[in-house]
């Protein structure tokens, strides 16, 4: 009986097992090319492989004898095996059965244990002395047939980042055998790019004419990695130093691009930079550098000789973006918009937190041991220190607090998913989902050791759909822009901007709020659409939804003015001068139009802003919008944007919201407010549609709101996917397809009476101080008299006191009543001391 005994490496075993080709299980089919007997024994149910394997091997020995030289054996045997391996022997390959139909198999590891015939078979290794074979044998096939050959090296470096450590990494001359994912790395893919980065510099024909003089002179030799060095020093121009910084020392190049300056003088454009890299971890390396001008797109190679170097490029055309290692042609360190979103950060995360719903508990109990030494918080105990500190995965897809985060997520509920999302607050994080559909798939879990590249893997119970996360490519300096092209077809006025509205269900028309134009430019869209026949409501972020019941009775005619200033708490909760609002609720009222309040009951807003949605009670969580999506990472850098500079700039009562700015508020907590803004809105003008769906609705909210898309559009979009169109006022900061209006005659509204006194503050009326010439002065308030009436109303509050200022036809007229030491004193224009008592 002819027996093949095989033998594997482990880390910490041998496993020998002996495959018997005579047995019945095997089937054998066989093919002769060029002199060479190729032979496939399969089990019977792979036996319709056998001729695709035979097919493909003649492809490869066809391609590799061209590239290398003569196949070096006159038979080579295809086994299918029990166990999960690949391995090769010379004449032999063995195949697990687990593997053998996968494509990867045909489209690369084939081809892998092929080129092992010539390398590690024909060309024997003394691994004691440093293993060549697997990096130069991982370069000639894995590389050589990966679909996107920049996306592969990016892979292996992003790989690296996240497995290679400090602790774990060693020099290439230590490597053996691969017995983890960190060794891998190091023997097949650091050692693969050191291949790489010898055929960048002595080029692609001189590289394979290398590889060939290695193959003939060792044929049936062993050659160990010092001679392999020696070898490739003495026949081609790469030096010692440079394979010694390479097999001999750890780490990577890294390199900083610093004092970067564009200037302009009679030869043309100019861009210098200084490439810098720490003394301990110096690499000498040749540059690769693309230079995108307004005419071409030039490329050089830069020479790095010395720790810090200083660069001066000329141009004759202007220069507008400069990128560095764009292919990855070498092996350095990835800059942050170039890492990638992936599994194995997760996998190799030491501070990591699984939020899971009580209810999902028994479901997620095997799952949560692949994660040891992970702690475990329940949906309602998370703080936002530990999400912010710490990498989360929401166990299950419909986890409840998950929609607070990354809300309307498209998981096939009965199939098994990781999805790695952005950390929203800490980019050093990720963010994840991990669902569990049924157990037919639960169990490919155990599978994600082998899908670390990807940010997204699902297991379905036919197939597994995995996405790699797309970054930027190179480190990237922007130097300049071309300006934008902005065609005006035609002047119109605002009369005909129904001519340049489709069949759009939402109509956005930003304001600055103080703005009066800005105001009247919204009735004039909403008279437009109205006038057309069409039936319009109309949304403003100015209300808040609790007081819907009273605008609805305002509109219908059922309160005056005053009780709807009045039970709307305008002057509280908005601030704004109603006389800027006043024209457009008139409208509505005269035609009776819809007005729905949008906004949010302030409190909620306010509380977050101070301390975050974490900290809400699971009551006032009731209150929040459904979802809540802070995926937008640009959105959110805007935002803080202008929370620290009104912050810096002590703008504290003109932050939007919160009206307040404490020491403890924060950007994130800033960020979180404005969304629940933003997302209550939404999921307002979302219900009103669904419920009334023959309406248009014309929302009125700020600018911030609307510029750009990322506030409430995108929002409302994600939730019904209706088409809109946003209007903006005397603005640059727009997105194709947007409008834009200006005047250019301006309005200033009127303001409203002011007596002329500062209060203790908004809840105590005791005056503190009087402005001179003021109306309060001219009646006789003094300091320490506290108001108590205006007119014929009690006041017990300025918002109050605002409201009934805003209602006075003669402010010189008025009564007002105040409080003086133990005596209540009436005061009026005509007479300073109408009644003491």
């Amino acid at each position: 009986m002819k027996k093949l005994f095989l033998f594997l490496v482990f880390p910490f075993f041998l496993l020998a097992y002996e495959i018997d080709l005579k047995s019945n299980e095997y089937t054998k089919e066989s093919k002769q090319y060029s002199g060479i007997l190729i032979e496939t024994h399969f089990f019977k149910k792979d036996a319709h492989l056998s001729q695709k394997y035979l097919t493909k091997t003649v492809e490869y020995i066809k391609y590799y004898e061209k590239l290398i030289g003569k196949f070096p054996y006159k038979t080579l045997k295809i086994i299918e095996s029990k166990y999960p391996v690949g391995h090769a022997m010379p004449q032999k390959i063995i195949i697990g059965q687990q593997i053998i139909d996968k494509e990867y198999i045909f489209d690369r590891s084939l081809a892998h244990e092929i080129v092992h015939q010539y390398f590690g078979c024909a060309v024997e290794n003394d691994r004691n002395k440093g293993n060549w074979i697997e990096g130069l044998t991982a370069y000639l096939s894995d590389w050589e047939f990966s679909k996107d050959k920049k996306q592969f090296r990016k892979n292996i470096l992003n790989s690296f980042e996240v497995f290679v450590n400090n602790k774990n990494e060693i020099p290439i001359r230590a490597f053996k055998y691969r017995h983890d994912k960190p060794s891998q790395l190091i023997g097949y893919g650091k050692l693969g790019f050191v291949f790489h980065m010898i055929k960048n510099k002595i080029g692609k024909d001189n590289f394979n004419l290398l590889i060939k003089k290695l193959y003939n002179e060792y044929k049936f030799k062993e050659l160990n990695l010092y001679e392999l060095s020696d070898f490739v020093v003495t026949n081609s121009t790469i030096t010692a130093s440079f394979l010694k910084q390479w097999l001999y020392k750890k780490g990577k190049i890294e390199f900083e691009i610093e004092n970067l300056i564009r200037s302009y003088d009679k030869n043309g454009f100019w861009i210098s930079f200084d490439i810098t890299q720490k003394e301990e971890n110096f690499n000498k390396f040749d540059l690769p550098i693309e230079i995108e001008t307004y005419e071409t797109i030039q490329n050089k190679n830069i020479s790095i000789v010395k720790s810090k170097q200083t660069i001066k490029l000329n141009f004759k055309s202007e220069p507008l973006n400069i990128t560095f290692d764009k292919n990855y042609n070498l092996f350095r360190k990835l800059y942050e918009n170039e890492q990638m979103l992936s599994i194995g950060r997760l996998l190799t995360d030491s501070s990591i937190i699984l939020v899971l719903d009580k209810k999902f508990e028994n479901r997620y109990k095997n799952t949560i041991s692949m994660f040891a030494g992970a702690k475990i918080r329940y949906s309602d105990e998370l703080k936002f220190k530990e999400l912010k500190e710490n990498s989360v995965i929401f166990l299950d897809a419909n986890n409840e607090l998950l929609n607070y985060f990354y809300p309307g997520m498209k998981i096939d509920l009965n199939s098994t998913a990781i999805i790695v999302k952005p950390h929203i607050y800490n980019d050093k994080k990720q963010i994840a989902v991990l669902h569990i559909g049924n157990k037919k798939t639960a169990g490919k879990l155990k599978m994600l050791k082998h899908y670390t590249i990807y940010k997204n893997v699902v297991f379905n119970e036919k197939q597994i759909l995995k996405e790699i996360e797309q970054t930027q490519n190179g480190l990237i300096f922007k130097l300049s822009e071309v300006a934008s092209l902005y065609t005006v077809k035609q002047s119109q006025t605002l009369k005909n901007i129904i001519n340049e509205i489709g069949n759009e269900k939402i109509i956005y028309v930003g304001e600055s709020h103080n703005n009066l134009n800005h105001h009247l430019n919204q009735l004039r869209v909403v008279k437009a659409l109205h006038k057309k026949g069409l039936k319009v409501a109309i949304g403003m972020e100015m209300f808040q939804q609790q007081f819907q019941k009273e605008i609805d009775d305002y509109i219908a005619g059922k309160t005056d003015l005053n009780g709807f200033l009045k039970q709307t708490q305008y002057f509280k909760r908005w601030k704004f001068d109603y006389n800027l609002y006043k024209p457009i609720i008139d409208y509505a009222k005269q035609n009776q139009l819809p007005i729905i309040a949008l906004n949010i009951d302030r409190n909620i807003t306010k509380k977050v802003s101070k301390n975050g949605l974490l900290y809400l009670s699971q009551k006032e969580r009731k209150l929040l919008p459904k979802q809540i999506d802070q995926s937008n990472l640009e959105y959110k850098s805007r935002l803080s944007t202008i929370f620290t500079q009104h912050y810096k700039d002590g703008n504290k009562t003109k932050l939007h919201q919160p009206s307040t700015v404490s020491d403890q508020l924060n950007t994130d907590f800033y960020y979180q407010s404005q969304l629940i803004w933003d997302e209550i809105m939404a999921q307002n003008i979302d219900d009103f549609i669904q419920k009334n769906p023959v309406y248009v609705i014309v929302v009125i909210a700020g600018s911030g709101h609307i510029q750009g898309h990322s506030g409430i559009p995108s929002r409302v979009y994600r939730r019904n996917g209706l088409p809109y169109k946003v209007i903006l006022n005397d603005t640059y900061s727009r997105k194709t397809g947007d409008i834009v209006l200006r005047n250019s005659v301006f309005i200033n509204p009127i303001k409203q009476p002011k007596l002329g006194v500062y209060l203790k503050n908004d809840q105590n009326l005791t005056v503190v101080d009087i402005v001179p010439n003021s109306f309060a002065k001219s009646i006789g308030i003094k300091k320490g008299d506290k108001i108590l009436k205006f007119g014929n109303e009690e006041v017990k509050d300025l918002y109050d006191l605002k409201r009934v200022l805003y209602l006075t036809e003669e402010l010189n007229s008025s009564l007002i009543v105040v409080q003086r030491g133990a005596k209540t004193i009436k005061l009026t224009s005509h007479s300073r001391n109408i009644k003491n008592r």
